[in-house]
């Protein structure tokens, strides 16, 4: 197994492991196997990907986010893409773009499989020149990410708590969406541009989607009833909610968004892109240390 030198990002406020012990299991195992690495502790999102955008030029051929999906996006956003790979330590919430692995998300095992693991070029989503991994969506996706930006207590660290307070408000959504040169053009719940399968904490709103095919996955829900979306969540975690008759799914390479006033989107589980938008993917942009496939 290559050994590396690499820059590990760590969110202090991630809270899944201790500073102190995450440190001790990185001595373990990394500087075992022969590994050069630094660790950083950073104050804040421009922070993290401040230092990833340097972290190439300084020797790093590896950079490692340490903390949940935020984490992930900023170095996502900062890697140098042709000439470093990524890792993943899942201490967040949600870990939904490491859920896509299908491993636990446990800290300990999770750098045992960068020691042992080897390189995975996958797709990298682009929509409005914000890199993503995971998904961009309008609906029920973003009113959630504003909820949840106007909420504070245990509400706003729970997705699916949020989800339900949003449903309180939600309408549905007048948007013309052109995929691949096919324009579709409805009154929509939730529209949803999937690299990956999974937001929320583990809910498979792209059970089909494939992360190293050159292809989004989009999914589309139509209007239907309040009470309908609240007994469709459960199937919603499971996957099955594609068979229901509202909702419809297609393969594209690129996909528009536009709406009758500028809409906010969900992009790798925050609010950063507005209507209109343009979604493409780049087919396995990025390297990403995962077990041996």
């Amino acid at each position: 197994m290559p050994k590396r030198n690499a820059i590990i990002i760590l969110n202090p406020t991630a809270g899944r492991a201790k500073f102190h012990d995450l440190t001790q299991i990185l001595n373990d195992k990394l500087k075992s196997a022969g590994w050069k690495f630094e660790l950083v502790t950073t104050q804040s999102q421009a922070d993290a990907r401040s230092i990833v955008k340097s972290s190439s030029s300084n020797g790093f051929d590896t950079v490692i986010a340490a903390g949940g999906d935020g984490t992930v996006h900023d170095v996502l956003e900062g890697i140098d893409l042709e000439n470093q790979s990524m890792g993943i330590i899942p201490i967040g919430s949600g870990n939904d773009i490491y859920r896509m692995l299908k491993i636990e998300p446990d800290p300990v095992v999770a750098i045992e499989n960068l020691v042992n693991g080897e390189d995975w070029r996958v797709d990298v989503g682009d929509i409005n020149g914000t890199r993503f991994l995971n998904t961009a969506g309008i609906g029920i996706d973003s009113e959630t990410l504003i909820v949840r930006r106007e909420t504070s207590g245990l509400v706003k660290r729970n997705y699916v708590l949020l989800f339900l307070k949003t449903l309180g408000r939600l309408k549905p959504v007048h948007i013309k969406i052109t995929a691949d040169g096919k324009i579709i053009e409805d009154d929509f719940m939730w529209v949803i541009a999937c690299n990956n399968n999974y937001i929320g904490g583990g809910m498979l709103v792209g059970p089909n989607a494939v992360l190293d095919d050159g292809l989004l996955d989009l999914v589309m829900i139509r209007k239907m009833t309040k009470f309908n979306m609240v007994k469709s969540i459960p199937s919603i975690f499971k996957g099955t909610f594609i068979n229901r008759k509202e909702v419809s799914e297609m393969k594209a390479s690129e996909i528009t968004f536009e709406t009758d006033t500028p809409r906010e989107l969900g992009v790798d589980g925050d609010l950063m892109a507005t209507t209109p938008a343009t979604i493409t993917v780049r087919r396995g942009a990025l390297s990403l240390i995962t077990p041996i496939r």
